[in-house]
């Protein structure tokens, strides 16, 4: 475990991040191409350089990724970063902004429910209009997901082959929990030999079916220097916890947690303590 820790120091002295047009989000990389800490979009440019190719789309990411990273967040935040989404899915004729929106509003809906309080007194019709609405989030970022996979689909059929897009399609089959679909993408992204890619996208494939062994190799070869993902660290301690290494897997996150900022982290460590204290 100490050979990772040592990694991640290593990586942020080399202090090379990559920017996500799709969520805002800096990740640091050790090569020139990467996946998002955050909503895990294919990321290949620095800030320095989208802003001069698309400073508008770069100035309401950064607004978005400004809203979703106050501590104090309100029901007001969300929405407008809804709205700035919708903007640009408008404009940008990029299925990478349907599937952060997607995942804005599961978290827009779990933090409905975290609202929920039935201690309150009288009929709680506060709390059936905040289940209501979290309900509907839930469906709408359902049919976005289906919207990523019937464009692809139609693609495909009409041998426009890009290789973000059936990434895209792969992440949201597996957001849906579609595995047999999820595969069929994996097999479509094999054919592009895009080796940093494909380990990536088994990983998650192997965490999603529950195969950990295999999904501890996918991570181990996404923490070597010439294949290199953060979000493997993240992943490779969620196998720990899984087989029950509950202080190896909070020791890589208590660390991992100063260079990626999203709720998984945090939530996993959460429910480390669970399982410690029972």
């Amino acid at each position: 475990m100490k050979m990772y820790l040592d990694l991640l120091r290593f990586v942020e002295s080399n202090n090379k991040k990559l920017f996500c047009i799709y969520c805002g989000t800096e990740t640091y990389v050790l090569n020139n191409i990467g996946i998002c800490s955050n909503c895990e979009n294919i990321i290949s440019l620095p800030s320095s350089v989208l802003i001069k190719q698309d400073p508008e789309a770069v100035s309401k990411i950064s607004a978005i990724n400004e809203k979703l990273s106050n501590q104090n967040i309100t029901e007001t935040d969300f929405e407008e970063a809804i709205k700035i989404y919708d903007e640009l899915i408008a404009k940008k004729n990029n299925l990478g902004y349907l599937y952060a929106k997607a995942l804005l509003l599961i978290k827009y809906s779990n933090y409905l429910i975290n609202q929920i309080n039935y201690n309150k007194q009288g009929f709680m019709d506060e709390n059936s209009e905040l289940n209501e609405k979290s309900i509907k989030l839930v469906s709408d970022s359902k049919l976005l997901l289906y919207k990523i996979i019937s464009t692809c689909n139609a693609n495909i059929n009409s041998n426009i082959n890009s290789f973000n897009e059936i990434y895209l399609m792969f992440l949201a089959n597996i957001k849906l929990n579609n595995f047999k679909a999820a595969q069929s993408s994996l097999n479509l992204i094999k054919n592009f030999n895009e080796i940093f890619i494909l380990e990536y996208s088994q990983l998650i494939f192997n965490i999603a079916i529950k195969n950990y062994e295999n999904a501890t190799n996918n991570a181990k070869n996404l923490l070597m220097h010439d294949n290199f993902s953060i979000n493997a660290l993240f992943y490779y301690s969620f196998v720990l916890f899984n087989k029950k290494e509950f202080k190896q897997s909070k020791n890589i996150l208590q660390q991992l947690q100063k260079y990626i900022k999203n709720d998984n982290i945090k939530n996993l460590i959460q429910d480390i303590a669970i399982k410690q204290n029972l």
